[in-house]
């Protein structure tokens, strides 16, 4: 099965990201960029395992490996090993553009045995068979949750192809392992009784991405799982705990009858209910809100591949990217804003010699902003490009017979490029320029139950904005 596009656009920026941060001298000092290193190489592997290139599969294995020494002790590598990741990565990088074909046999295997050697993993326990593991559940999403935690958390146990729902209370995983089926069953029989798992050999291979593959570059820990530190866990598990076993409700005093010693006793413990109440919320808040730096640090590696793809250069400006939101609507936000980007960079700036010729400097100029107001999260991708042409959108409407009511202000006008299947590009390129993708950002948007505006100045620029409604409180989308 060969990868679709979207994968390995996702797949390279992971990459990216990684190499970014092994480029640093402080990359592994904090415990949070291993994580975030760890998982990306996470979901890469998965991803390459789900379209069959056992290859890179098996060398983000070795690298995710080499990360685990100082995820799991927290301690720095030894001296080298950013080098040596660095050039895995490039390794793995290359062979998803030479469409999933390994190097040289031995230089492959050659920097498989310094991987190995750097993550004291023996050999034999790379690679693995493929299993099909069929677990019945009335509780399948805490059996699904306990296989991902299983496959993150335990070095040499192998990787999770895929997770899907079988027939009723059916749930399928597909893992690559060289743990035998008894060793498996003895950790799902945590969760589960044994007779209800069964294994076997799976026909082909999933056809669709992995669960274990999050999100992309920059989406790390935005959607799906969210690692917490056990001493936070337990910290909010025992507020649980009191907020559930007391006698005491927030509206009444019920097991104080009469007596001002039982009255303020009951305040007492009211103000404690309230307290732990408050701290449980807030505890749960934290953890369900990302920054917006999660989704923005996904551009800049975007602007570099795209600006070997169309011969342009782009200089990125990001503003309010500490601001924190919630991980799901991050997660719902990123495809969005990364058609928005690339519609800047395809249609919005000029090649260097047409900006030159208008006395620009040959750099486009993109910025990505976020920003909280008045209850709306708003952020724009804006670019200094040559701006949206009014009689261009309207010549589009027209060739598309989309009725635009006379006297339509510019505004009005903008707001055609939503219209499905227009397009103002004479020829279409491997970027965009399909007619399709703007609408898909509306319709997006508005599912969250918010808008898009478009402001544009011939030869200047246009600015994209995406607003939604969201709780001030925790940054969360008004909408279920």
């Amino acid at each position: 099965m060969l990868p679709d596009a979207i994968f390995l656009d996702e797949a390279i920026a992971n990459l990216d990201a990684i190499d970014a941060e092994l480029c640093r001298v402080d990359a592994f000092d904090s415990p949070d960029r291993v994580h975030a290193m760890f998982r990306q190489a996470h979901s890469v592997k998965g991803g390459a395992a789900a379209f069959g290139l056992d290859a890179v599969a098996d060398l983000l294995h070795l690298i995710e490996s080499v990360l685990d020494v100082p995820r799991q002790s927290g301690n720095p590598p030894e001296l080298g090993t950013a080098d040596l990741l660095r050039e895995a990565v490039d390794a793995a990088r290359h062979m998803l553009m030479d469409g999933g074909f390994p190097p040289a046999p031995a230089v492959l295997q050659e920097l498989a045995v310094r991987l190995r050697d750097r993550a004291l993993v023996p050999a034999a326990s790379q690679g693995g068979r493929l299993r099909r593991i069929t677990v019945r559940s009335s509780e399948s999403d805490i059996v699904s949750a306990a296989v991902v935690g299983f496959f993150n958390d335990i070095a040499g146990l192998g990787e999770l192809v895929s997770s899907d729902a079988g027939v009723s209370d059916e749930r399928i995983f597909v893992v690559r392992t060289a743990v035998c089926d008894q060793e498996l069953l003895d950790l799902l029989a945590m969760h589960v009784e044994r007779r209800h798992v069964t294994f076997d050999v799976p026909t082909s291979l999933p056809s669709a991405k992995p669960a274990m593959a999050e999100p992309s570059v920059g989406l790390d820990a935005i959607g799906g799982m969210v690692r917490v530190h056990a001493t936070e866990l337990r910290r909010l598990v025992l507020i649980a705990r009191r907020l559930t076993e007391g006698d005491v409700t927030p509206d009444g005093a019920a097991g104080h009858p009469g007596g001002s010693v039982g009255a303020q006793s009951a305040g007492l413990e009211i103000a404690q209910w309230q307290c732990d109440a408050r701290a449980l919320r807030e505890g749960l808040e934290k953890l369900a809100s990302a920054p917006v730096s999660t989704v923005f640090s996904r551009i800049a590696p975007l602007l570099r591949r795209l600006s070997v793809r169309l011969n342009k250069q782009f200089v990125l400006s990001v503003r309010g990217d500490d601001l924190q939101m919630d991980r799901a609507l991050l997660q719902r936000l990123a495809d969005p804003l990364t058609h928005l980007v690339r519609n800047a960079c395809d249609h919005g700036i000029e090649l260097p010699e047409q900006r030159l010729s208008v006395g620009k400097p040959t750099q486009g100029h993109i910025e990505v902003s976020a920003w909280r107001e008045l209850g709306l999260v708003r952020m724009s991708v804006r670019d200094d490009g040559a701006g949206l042409s009014r009689e261009k959108v309207l010549q589009a409407a027209l060739v598309r017979a989309i009725p635009v009511p006379v006297g339509l202000d510019d505004q009005g006008v903008w707001q055609l490029v939503f219209e499905q299947g227009l397009t103002t590009v004479a020829s279409v390129s491997d970027v965009s320029g399909r007619g399709v993708g703007m609408d898909v950002v509306r319709r997006q948007v508005v599912a969250l139950g918010g808008d898009v505006s478009i402001t544009s100045c011939a030869g200047q620029g246009a600015c994209v904005t995406m607003s939604i409604p969201v709780d001030e409180a925790g940054g969360r989308a008004m909408i279920g």
